[in-house]
Formats: structure tokens, C-alpha cells, sequence
């Protein structure tokens, strides 16, 4: 119907048209809506092509349409992933609007979608310096339009808050990252939080601040905020089902803290009570229920309960795999990573066990499920699932030297060295990882008969803590999971399997 429009007004009109020039707009938002992007785009820029020769003739009726036909276009081209192409489009719609809405407050509708197809095209940008400084321009586009129209921004600035700490979080600016959570917690501490809705956005912040503090290397105070946001949730929950998510989500992160700093039997009560939760209030995010089982497996593996969480790991897997994906991603992109995190805690489950080869083979699962998120319609951007993609190889190096495969496990202990090594200089607190990476490297190397190379590790391992004299919390962390790796059962079984006769890595 729209297409036949455009060919009724271009057979009718000789010269540009309002008329086509809104068909084509029209058709182009149908073309999108149908999935044809590249038709979509074509559509668009005819419209907007229109639109700018009006505008020459009646700048005043015209310049509001051009605007709205850069930030169409620019829409599609996101949802096209031409990402470059989106970022120079809605630029030019955002420089237009500065100037319309200060004439036009009628524009405000028009101009706050505008910086919504901003916000995402800095997210998907990888230029780290234009994605960047395009989040940053649309913060403070927000900043501004909510002083004088606070009702019509909502809770748009807020957002725009949350789409910029992952912005620094994606390009590796973790630093910068957690200054701003710190700021936008401040900013949120002026605000009544009395409602659902208010409680979900504070949560968010509060999460993330937390999560930076986190990676910081610094889980103690990590505590703090994420103490507060289980507060506000315990508040709101009830009969909202997305504050009911968040709050299952922190109250699983909050249980994960207790067990990094070796409160394990804390740890096991909170991540009981999580499930619990869980169980009694309906979670509108399926996969967050699974973390919930993955944390809890860990501390059951902790406190000897290796039978109780086989079973959890299980079920995590079970209702990670039956999850309504497309519907759940579209409320949190990060919810990918729970598969890959339920295989690897099935697969460190059964080594715990004893049954070294299902080990192996849900190793090799996790491993697969992560690299699944490398395809291009993936909504998650590869730099925050490379996390996952360590700790999943980590894993399968360990379940290879069980099984005696001493080459394969060492090829893959290298390469992860290399970029846990990396991760560390953005990420303090991967130095937990690369400790245990290091203590694994150097029994590798020793089993092969490598003792130069085992005692190089160990070295390495051993001088962790001068590089964290600053962070002194980070150095009792590592400390802590290095004596939990050396006392779990799995790790005893190949320590006794390798039967080591040099003594270099008698007290790894």
C-alpha cells in the first residue's frame, strides 16, 4: 500500500513533493518494521533527499522534517548494523534539533528520539573515542533539556547514565567508569525513590557501581552499594516483576562478594536464601534465576556439598536452555553469558565429582556456548563477553590436564595468560584469575618435565602481590582463592594423578 502511494504522488507531482516525500518516509518506517533494512534505507533517504529541498523553500515547516528523517535513517542503519553510517546520520539530526527546539518545543517529542537512536549508536560504535564522546554529547543533551522539561525527559537522563557506563566499560575505561557510577549515584541520592519504577532505575546504578568496584579489586566495598539496592528492592518488588528480577540479581551478586572474600558459610546462607527467593517470586528474566543456581553451586562445592550442586548446576543449565531468549535479551543483553556460565559450573561440578570425562565434555560445551556470541547477531558486543570466554577456556585447560592431554592444556594456559594479563591492567580484580591461571601454568609446565619454565610461573605468581600494594584487599582475595583451588577435590584428584617428583610446586 505505502509503494503504491510513492508511485501515485511521483506520477502525479512533477517536482518534490510533501506528499511523496512523507510516502517515502512512511514506506521506509513499514520496510524497517518488515525487517527489508536495505530497502528501508533507500526509502529513507529519498524522504530525507525531499525533505532538504523543502526545507531551502520553507525552512520553518521543512527543518523539523529533516531532522526526523535523519534520526529515521539513522535508525535503520542501526538495525541494519552500518553503525558508522548511524553515528554520522544522528549526529547531523542532534545539530539540527539544538537549534529547533530552542525556537520549537513543539520538536521535543521528535528531539528526545533522536538522542535515544544516539545513545544506542554510541553503544554500538567501536570507535572507542567517537562512541565515547557521543555518549558523553547525549548526557549532557539530557542534562540540559530536563531543567526546563523534566516530564517530557522522564526517565531518559537516567538512562542515558546507564548507556555511558557501558560505553566506558566496552572501550575499557574502567577507571573512568567507576568515577562516573560514583557521580550518578550521587545524583540519584537526590531523587525520591517511591515507586516501582524509580526503585528499578536506582537499582541499575546501584548495580553498577558495585560491579565496578568489583573489577576494581576492591569487593569490600563492592558490599556497599550492593547492599543499599537489595534495600530499595526489598521495598518494590512485590507485584513488579522486573524490580523482582534486579533484586534476585543483586542479592546473587551480594552472596558472590561474600564467597570471593572467603565468608563461605555466609556465602551459602545468602545464595540459599537467593534461591529461595527465586523460587517464591515470579522473575520476569529466566536467566537470572540460573545465577542464582551457578553462585549457589560454587558455595555448595565450598562447603563440601559436591552431590547438591551437581543438582543445581543442572537445573541452571536446564532453564538456561529453555529460556525465552529472543523475549529476555530485549530487557538485558548480558543474560547470553548464563549458559556458558551454567555449562562451566556443570563441567567444575562433575570434576568435583570425580567424573572427569563429563568434566571435560560440558568444558567443552561452555567453550562453544561463548564463542556461539562471537555470530553477528549477537546483541552482545564481543569485549563483555571475553570474561566468559576466559574463564570457560581457563576451565577446559584444567579438565585437559585431568585427562592427561599436558599439550593441549598448555597451549590454552598460554594463551589465556596473555590476555588475562592484558585484562588485568583495565581490571584489578582479574587478578584472581590470573593467580590461579599462573598456579595451573606452572604444575602444567612441571608435569611435562618444564621445570625452568614451572619455576618462571611461580615466580610470576609470587609477585602478584608487589604489584597490588595499593589494593592491599586484592592481595587477601587472591590469597583466599588460591587456598580454595589448592583444597577442592578435583585439584587433589590431579595433583595425585600428575605424581609431581619435583618439589617446585609442592605449596602450589
Amino acid at each position: 500500500m505505502r509503494t503504491e502511494s510513492v508511485n501515485t504522488y511521483r506520477s502525479v507531482f512533477k517536482t518534490v513533493s510533501k506528499h511523496e516525500a512523507d510516502a517515502y518516509y512512511d514506506l521506509a518506517v513499514d520496510l524497517q518494521l518488515a525487517g527489508r533494512h536495505e530497502e528501508a534505507i533507500i526509502s529513507a533517504q529519498d524522504a530525507l533527499s525531499q525533505y532538504r529541498t523543502l526545507a531551502l523553500q520553507d525552512p520553518k515547516t521543512f527543518t523539523l522534517k529533516v531532522a526526523r528523517g535523519l534520526s529515521l535513517l539513522a535508525n535503520i542503519l542501526l538495525a541494519a548494523k552500518k553503525y558508522g553510517e548511524a553515528m554520522n546520520e544522528g549526529h547531523e539530526a542532534l545539530k539540527i534539533f539544538e537549534s529547533l527546539i530552542k525556537e520549537d518545543p513543539a520538536a521535543i517529542p521528535s528531539y528526545l528520539y533522536c538522542l535515544k537512536i544516539n545513545k544506542y549508536a554510541s553503544f554500538h560504535c567501536e570507535n572507542d573515542v567517537h562512541a565515547i564522546e557521543r555518549s558523553t554529547n547525549v548526557v549532557q543533551h539530557f542534562r540540559e533539556l530536563i531543567v526546563d522539561y523534566p516530564a517530557d525527559v522522564g526517565w531518559g537522563l537516567a538512562e542515558a547514565f546507564e548507556n555511558h557506563g557501558l560505553v566506558l566499560i566496552k572501550h575499557k575505561q574502567l577507571a573512568e567508569a567507576n568515577q562516573f557510577s560514583k557521580e550518578v549515584e550521587k545524583w540519584y541520592e537526590n531523587l525520591p525513590v517511591n515507586n516501582a519504577e524509580a526503585a528499578e532505575k536506582y537499582m541499575v546504578c546501584l548495580i553498577n557501581h558495585g560491579s565496578n568496584l568489583n573489577n576494581a579489586g576492591r569487593a569490600q566495598e563492592a558490599l556497599v552499594p550492593m547492599e543499599k539496592a537489595v534495600a530499595v528492592g526489598m521495598q518494590f518488588y512485590e507485584g513488579h516483576s522486573m524490580v523482582t528480577s534486579f533484586t534476585a540479581s543483586l542479592l546473587l551478586r551480594h552472596a558472590f562478594i561474600l564467597y570471593k572474600l572467603g565468608r563461605y558459610p555466609e556465602a551459602l546462607k545468602a545464595c540459599k536464601e537467593t534461591v529461595s527467593f527465586g523460587r517464591q517470586n515470579p522473575i520476569q528474566d529466566d536467566t537470572e534465576f540460573a545465577g542464582c543456581l551457578v553462585i549457589l553451586t560454587l558455595c555448595l562445592i565450598q562447603n563440601g556439598e559436591v552431590q547438591e550442586a551437581l543438582k543445581a548446576a543442572k537445573e541452571a543449565v536446564e532453564i538456561c536452555r529453555n529460556a525465552p531468549m529472543d523475549k529476555i535479551l530485549k530487557k538485558n543483553m548480558f543474560s547470553v553469558l548464563q549458559l556458558p556460565h551454567s555449562l562451566q559450573m556443570l563441567s567444575e561440578s562433575h570434576a568435583d565429582c570425580g567424573d572427569e570425562d563429563k568434566a571435560l565434555l560440558y568444558a567443552q560445551e561452555a567453550l562453544d556456548a561463548v564463542l556461539a556470541l562471537k555470530k553477528p547477531d549477537c546483541t552482545l558486543p564481543w569485549s563483555l563477553a571475553e570474561g566468559a570466554y576466559l574463564d570457560t577456556m581457563d576451565n577446559l585447560a584444567i579438565c585437559l590436564l585431568a585427562a592427561g592431554n599436558l599439550d593441549c592444556s598448555l597451549s590454552i594456559l598460554l594463551e589465556v595468560e596473555v590476555l588475562l594479563l592484558e585484562r588485568t591492567k583495565m581490571r584489578k580484580g582479574v587478578y584472581t584469575a590470573y593467580a590461579t591461571l599462573l598456579r595451573t601454568l606452572a604444575i602444567c609446565y612441571c608435569a611435562q618435565g618444564k621445570h625452568k619454565e614451572g619455576l618462571q610461573a611461580k615466580e610470576k605468581l609470587q609477585h602478584i602481590s608487589d604489584q597490588l600494594e595499593d589494593t592491599p584487599g586484592l592481595i587477601e582475595i587472591v590469597e583466599i582463592q588460591l587456598r580454595k583451588e589448592r583444597k577442592r577435590p578435583s585439584w587433589l584428584a590431579i595433583r595425585a594423578k600428575l605424581g609431581l617428583t619435583c618439589v617446585h610446586q609442592h605449596n602450589s
